[in-house]
């Protein structure tokens, strides 16, 4: 019992690590990174990235932005990314706040903050049915009673920072001098901002300039999904963990011709999910080598030639198959009265 007592207070205590800023963003930036060299692995290439919010550190690197060569380089990014939080957490200039996720679209979601008397903060506008909002508490509080009175459903997020609104200005300022050091070069593949709802410009100082603002400005998720499929750009992977962006692309996108995939979700394993992704995107004509996906282990090529001896005679079969179509008879009796 004092094991298990033990074990559950450290899976809290992880969970309660990447809840905060600088464990959320280390966790989710070695995430993305892992899948992203995975799928390369199995040359599964982009052409064309976009990130969602800290996503978009990603986004830099996989970009050509962002050079990161080795482990060690990486390491000393994400501490320093880490310093910058720490430093101004340390002078109380970022204030406390409370996010809420509200499953409406922007635009009615104006009209409805509109009628509250609060300073609120549309920070992410991922799709047609979610929405996030931002402000201290108190005027959060003033907006979920009038989301419970218009009958909408809502979940207040276990962050507590203003991410994407202008009370973060603290923060991106102190940014600033970071992004000198580490963006260096202008992107090798295209790659779409949620701050501007467009491709990255070529220019350097405006690179950083638009990373600057991703913290001061709202997440134009919704936006930027429209404006890369009307450049062209009808698949979408997930490279992350959970596949909520999967949602929110389906959600965008609806009844267009699209196909939307996440590499990671919590309900399969990780090994499983691959799998799927793969098969997915094979079977829309998606270059790929899975050498790499075999390198450990020790695979059996099928044959489905039966008459080449498949495996449809290990057991002293014909290798012919017979599968029984009957459905099941229906018997009525009549129970009339006498």
């Amino acid at each position: 019992p004092h094991r298990a007592a033990g074990q559950r207070m450290q899976k809290t205590a992880a969970q309660d690590e990447l809840w905060r800023i600088d464990g959320a963003v280390a966790a989710v930036l070695t995430a993305n990174q892992a899948l992203f060299e995975l799928l390369g692995q199995l040359e599964i290439r982009p052409q064309a990235l976009l990130g969602h919010s800290t996503g978009e550190y990603t986004a830099f690197q996989a970009s050509g932005i962002l050079e990161l060569r080795d482990e060690s380089r990486y390491g000393q990014y994400v501490a320093e990314l880490d310093e910058v939080y720490q430093r101004i957490s340390a002078k109380g200039d970022v204030p406390k706040v409370q996010l809420v996720a509200v499953g409406l679209d922007s635009e009615n979601l104006r009209d409805v903050v509109h009628q509250i008397d609060a300073e609120l903060y549309i920070a992410m506008d991922n799709c047609p049915n979610q929405v996030v909002v931002v402000g201290i508490e108190p005027e959060i509080e003033k907006a979920t009673k009038e989301l419970s009175r218009h009958g909408l459903i809502y979940q207040i997020l276990p962050f507590d920072r203003p991410y994407h609104t202008p009370l973060f200005k603290a923060y991106a300022d102190d940014l600033r001098p970071f992004f000198e050091r580490w963006l260096l070069q202008p992107a090798r593949l295209q790659v779409y901002s949620c701050t501007t709802g467009k491709p990255f410009s070529n220019d350097l100082e405006e690179i950083r300039r638009t990373a600057t603002e991703h913290w001061v400005r709202p997440v134009q998720f919704r936006q930027t999904i429209e404006k890369m499929y009307e450049d062209g750009v009808r698949i979408f992977v997930e490279v992350g963990p959970k596949g909520n962006l999967t949602a929110f692309a389906h959600d965008i996108l609806r009844d267009r011709e699209h196909v939307a995939v996440a590499s990671n979700v919590a309900a399969r394993s990780g090994i499983t999910q691959l799998n799927h992704t793969i098969g997915m995107l094979a079977a829309h004509g998606v270059p790929m080598r899975l050498d790499y996906l075999y390198a450990r282990r020790n695979p059996i090529r099928l044959s489905f030639d039966l008459q080449a001896g498949g495996r449809g005679k290990e057991r002293g079969d014909t290798g012919a198959m017979t599968l029984n179509l009957e459905v099941p008879r229906l018997q009525l009796r009549w129970e009339g009265s006498s």
